[in-house]
């Protein structure tokens, strides 16, 4: 205990509640309580599938390399030390005695979709689509940067703004072991069809905040893709030449406004002024529902204005 701490006895403390319906502890120490743990699952699940209530099976399995033991003398583990803490058996079975419990679907319609985003006020609004060229329709796009960089805004940004433009549209965040200063990368579709699925392994945009991150993805981008860089941060360029790059100065761009922080907006703007995949006076209006300090909207928007301007000319150029 001086070490580990006590032992937290899961199926006890749960048996204790009234409402769980199948309780057992069981472990994968030989052949023997594999099978009675496969058991065990199965009847849980089933539980659960049925609408019987809760279940829950709690299993003692071996951890070599955290016991520092070899895999054999950690299953002996198990059977001789373990389960006198932690004895084996069922603790609760209500599964014959409850009735199932069916639970009558409900899909939601549009409208309720759209009040419950807290989006009714946009409703009847139209927000025009951009018209751009058809390699620059429906991206997927990774953004990625470090912690702090305001990725996570930047991707919500394209998502947002696709969304008011009646585009389907899906926006999932990663994160690294540490917040600010660690990794962090998100992915982002914009479509005309449904979305499949919300990953982005192999992106037709890339946008790229810091030089980790060009090197890690820059090998995922399809081909005739494009990579949108930081050339401030970055002293690299990209080495494959089957696909489109931008470099734009963005963090000295930002320092240029009085604000480093703006830059991922600087690199959202440019990134649209380049592709023209959705449009500027969207993005002001996306810009209310993401910035939660109403001050700093403003300095936003110079920002994407600005980045918008320096993406449209070099596509002019």
């Amino acid at each position: 205990p001086e070490n580990e701490g006590y032992p937290i006895k899961v199926c006890e403390l749960l048996n204790s509640l009234d409402k769980p319906v199948y309780l057992e502890r069981v472990s994968v120490h030989d052949v023997k309580h594999r099978a009675k743990a496969r058991m065990a699952v199965r009847k849980a699940i089933k539980n659960q599938v049925d609408g019987k209530g809760y279940s829950l099976v709690e299993v003692l399995s071996p951890c070599p390399s955290g016991w520092k033991m070899d895999p054999v003398d950690a299953l002996k583990w198990i059977e001789q030390e373990m389960t006198k803490v932690f004895p084996l058996g069922v603790f609760r079975d209500r599964s014959k005695e409850i009735e199932p419990h069916i639970h009558e679907k409900h899909h939601a319609s549009k409208e309720e979709v759209i009040e419950s985003l807290g989006l009714k006020h946009l409703q009847d609004k139209a927000f025009p689509r951009a018209n751009p060229v058809e390699k620059y329709k429906n991206p997927e796009i990774k953004a990625a940067g470090f912690g702090g960089q305001g990725i996570l805004l930047l991707g919500l940004g394209i998502a947002q703004t696709g969304m008011l433009e009646g585009y389907n549209v899906s926006w999932i965040p990663s994160y690294g072991p540490e917040m600010r200063g660690g990794t962090a990368n998100c992915h982002v579709h914009v479509s005309e069809e449904p979305v499949g699925s919300p990953l982005v392994d192999d992106p037709t945009v890339l946008i790229a905040m810091n030089r980790p991150s060009l090197e890690k993805f820059e090998k995922d981008v399809q081909p005739g893709g494009l990579i949108v860089y930081d050339s401030s941060l970055i002293d690299i360029k990209p080495s494959r030449t089957d696909i489109e790059t931008m470099a734009i100065p963005a963090t000295k761009m930002a320092d240029e406004l009085g604000n480093t922080r703006v830059a991922n907006m600087i690199v959202l703007g440019a990134y649209l002024g380049y592709t023209h995949t959705l449009n500027l006076e969207t993005v002001f209006e996306t810009l209310k529902h993401i910035i939660s300090r109403k001050r700093l909207i403003d300095i936003n928007k110079q920002a994407v204005e600005k980045g918008y301007q320096f993406g449209e000319n070099l596509q002019k150029a």
